[in-house]
This record gives structure tokens, sequence and C-alpha cells, in this order.
């Protein structure tokens, strides 16, 4: 397989890395916008309900449930978009595995900003329940493909370790534990950065060919 030329070709590193930038932005907005909401116990899916939902003895109604939602359906079609285009003469097996993976995980974060944790919970859970893994697996895939380099390299597992130990811990606990979402947020997080790093490191140097 030949190396593929990400410097004649930015696009797919700028669709990773506005796309993961935008998440941010629109979470750190819902940060001032929204009342009554713990960011330690509350879920992230909590953020982008539609209506109202029965927290406790109060009722809690994002107002930014429209900028949440969107945010995750534009970080999964832009990521999708730009793993996409990198398929094309991918430089090795693995790492055409590992952005298949990715491309799991993109097509699931769409699905839950397309149905809100209040509209169809078997959907949501499900895609959500699906994003978290597929998103570690590519991210270690792309690391045996020995195409990123050493520090990119030490980041990513670095990145797939603290989202592994975060979600693990999530799924054990569940979501009444009251440090719940701070564990899905250490689990989100860090795969939401890592795309906006990836996409960065593919605007600036692209796939290294290693022997072997």
């Amino acid at each position: 397989m030949g190396r593929l030329n990400i410097r004649r070709t930015p696009l797919p590193g700028w669709l990773l890395a506005i796309g993961g930038g935008q998440f941010f932005i629109s979470f750190v907005v819902n940060v001032f916008s929204t009342r009554n909401y713990s960011y330690i116990s509350g879920p992230i899916s909590d953020l982008g309900a539609r209506g109202c939902l029965q927290l406790g003895p109060s009722n809690f109604c994002p107002a930014g449930y429209r900028l949440i939602d969107g945010s995750f359906v534009t970080l999964g079609l832009l990521s999708l978009a730009g793993l996409v285009l990198l398929m094309k003469n991918p430089p090795s097996r693995f790492w055409r595995a590992g952005l298949l993976f990715l491309c799991i995980t993109s097509i699931c974060v769409v699905l839950v900003g397309l149905f809100p944790v209040n509209t169809d919970l078997r959907v949501h859970t499900i895609a959500s329940d699906i994003a978290f893994p597929t998103g570690v697996m590519g991210i270690i895939a792309l690391v045996l493909s020995r195409q990123l380099g050493t520090l990119m390299s030490g980041y990513s597992l670095l990145t797939a370790v603290m989202s592994l130990g975060a979600q693990s811990v999530h799924f054990a606990t569940g979501d009444s534990w009251r440090y719940a979402g701070l564990a899905e947020r250490l689990a989100a997080g860090p795969l939401v950065l890592w795309i906006v790093v990836f996409g960065i490191w593919l605007i600036i140097f692209g796939p290294q060919k290693r022997p072997g």
C-alpha cells in the first residue's frame, strides 16, 4: 500500500479539527447558559434533552439543547467526512482498520444528536455505548499502524488509556452514581480532544511511512 500524501490534501485534517473544535465551543457556551445542572453527576445526554427532565425534586429544562444536539451531529458528520477522505490509498491495514472504527464512532455520534435521551432512549443508548469503545479501538489501531510518529503515538495511547479507564468506571457504576457525569466527561473529553489534535497533526505532518 502506498503513502497517503496529506500535505497536498489537508482537507481531512481541517474537517476533523473543526468538528472537534466546534463541539468544545458549544460545551463552553452551555456551561454559561445552563442552570440547575451538575457537571459532576449529570450525564452529558441530559444537556441535549428536548423539553424538561425530572432530576430529583426539580425539573431540568436545558435551554441550549439545540446547540448541544447540533454540535453532536456536526462533530459526527465532519469527522466522518474527514475519515472517509483518509480511506483513499491507506498506508497500512491497521490504518484502514483504525479509520473504520472511527467512522463507526462518528456515525454513532450523529445518532446521539439526532435521537436525544428523552426522544428515543434505545437508539440513543446503543449509539452512545458503541461510540466509546470503537473510538478507543480506532485510536489503538492507528497507533499499531506505525504511521503516527513517536510523539503522536504516545499521546494517542495516553488518550486511549484515559478514556477506556473512565468508560469502565462509568459502565460499572451507571448513571445513578454521584460522579457519573464526571466519569462520562473523562471518557468522552479526551476522545474529542484527540480528534482535534489528530486533525492538526494531519494538516502539519500526515502519516509517516515505517518499514515493515
